[in-house]
């Protein structure tokens, strides 16, 4: 199974019970965790 980078640390912040998340500027990664229904 194949995952990009931005799924991958959502996962991990999911998996390590992290219930926010801040990015700048905005970036790939920030698809990834609304994807993952991330508050940001």
């Amino acid at each position: 199974m194949s995952i990009d980078v931005g799924t991958g640390i959502a996962r991990i912040l999911k998996a390590e019970a992290v219930d926010w998340v801040s990015t700048f500027p905005v970036c790939k990664v920030n698809n990834a965790l609304g994807r993952r229904e991330y508050p940001w």
